[in-house]
């Protein structure tokens, strides 16, 4: 006969950390997935430096024997791609003649593009990484104030902020942790969702069409570009960055094509025009894509049409409004169209004001459309059209097209017959 001998058996006990004077001591809690979230924001950053910072270094080894460098060295030329950061989130860059405040807003897609990428490979589960990561891209831009603090320099830090939100909040997608509470619960009207998608179609439709007008301008010049591209007479690294440059400069290009399509127009240098109500042109800076805009006798400066894209668009956004809610009320139908205008109309405004202010001294300080008349003509051209659309094709106004067309009918009726009675009279 065999016997078991268990081990003996004891009852766990807690042990507490004691303080210096006999509490107990409480352990800090970070944010679950701190660390990804911070290495997100670090590696969003760094490569978005390293965009401008690397091609700048480069280009300055390619010149290095140009005897216009002076005794600019490689750390002036990283402090020149330090200061395209800033520019790319929006800084307004002042030098001693000359301000430079368009936005190059190719780079500021890149960068919210990096900020999403990397937030989606750190696989955030909550808010509070999110968080980490987006104070860590800002943080970490304020630290290049030391590299390069030309003035201005720091209102970049606030696009940084926006950059990182909505790259954040767009790496997020599909995988948004669940509102706590009653936020959970609570959903916004279908006619409101609605409004918000029919901004971003409307705003999404009109840079398409002015993409269009921007591709058939650069087919229409492209000799001309080619023979100001071979005047520069670069050098291989030199050409790569002027090429890089101008792909950078193609989202801001066609701001200006959707200023020249909705009828303001835009400018490059003071004095002049490029709208449909005519061309007024001057002195260009040497860049090979500006052989793209039109001349003062060309027929792009005379055309009378400058609505019907802004127009057509407007009759898509309301056709859209009503097929997502085709028993609303008219009143939600018209609240929704509305609505989306004005957020067009102010999306369109912010895109005008990135792409306008200053690119150089004397004359170049005044480049690009004017944000309000912008706003303007979007806001009376898409409005104008979903408006009709709304009110056109809404089942309310049949039936009360039905109505009215019966009570002129039986009016039309009831005379008759009073006319045929007193006649038989």
């Amino acid at each position: 006969m065999t016997t078991t001998a268990r081990p003996p058996s004891y009852q766990p006990r807690l042990i507490e950390h004691v303080g210096d004077h006999g509490r107990s001591g409480r352990a800090i809690r970070l944010p679950a997935q701190w660390l990804r979230g911070l290495l997100a924001g670090a590696e969003a950053l760094m490569l978005g430096w390293l965009v401008l910072v690397v091609p700048a270094i480069a280009t300055y080894i390619a010149t290095a024997a140009s005897p216009a460098l002076g005794s600019a060295g490689w750390v002036e030329a990283a402090q020149m791609g330090t200061a395209g950061w800033f520019l790319a989130h929006g800084a307004s860059l002042h030098g001693a003649d000359a301000a430079i405040s368009v936005t190059p807003l190719g780079l500021t897609v890149l960068y919210t593009f990096l900020v999403s990428a990397a937030v989606r490979r750190a696989r955030l589960v909550n808010w509070a990484p999110v968080l980490v990561a987006i104070c860590t891209y800002v943080a970490l831009g304020a630290l290049l104030l030391a590299l390069a603090t030309p003035p201005g320099a720091p209102f970049g830090l606030i696009g940084a902020g926006v950059v990182a939100v909505v790259g954040s909040v767009w790496g997020m997608r599909g995988r948004y942790p669940r509102a706590p509470g009653a936020l959970a619960r609570w959903r916004l009207p279908q006619w409101l969702r609605l409004a918000g998608r029919a901004t971003w179609r409307a705003t999404a439709a009109l840079l398409a069409v002015a993409t269009a007008l921007l591709i058939v301008a650069v087919a229409l010049g492209f000799d001309q570009i080619v023979q100001i591209q071979r005047s520069l007479q670069a050098d291989p690294v030199s050409t790569v960055v002027i090429v890089l440059a101008q792909v950078v400069l193609l989202p801001v290009l066609i701001v200006w094509a959707l200023a020249f399509l909705l009828g303001p127009g835009f400018t490059v240098g003071a004095g002049t025009l490029f709208s449909t109500a005519g061309i007024e042109s001057g002195p260009l800076p040497v860049i090979p894509v500006l052989g793209a805009l039109p001349e003062p006798d060309s027929l792009a400066g005379s055309l009378p049409l400058t609505a019907g894209a802004g127009v057509v668009v407007g009759l898509l956004v309301g056709w859209w409004l009503l097929r997502g809610q085709r028993q609303a009320p008219l009143w939600q139908s018209l609240a929704g169209a509305v609505l989306a205008v004005v957020a067009t109309a102010a999306l369109v405004g912010g895109l005008g004001w990135l792409s306008s202010g200053g690119v150089g001294p004397g004359a170049m300080a005044v480049t690009g459309p004017e944000p309000f008349r912008m706003a303007l003509a979007v806001a009376w051209q898409v409005g104008s059209g979903a408006t009709v659309a709304v009110i056109g094709l809404h089942p309310g106004t049949h039936r009360a097209l039905v109505r009215l067309v019966q009570w002129v009918r039986a009016q039309v009726g009831a005379r008759a017959s009073a006319e045929a009675g007193s006649a038989k009279d």
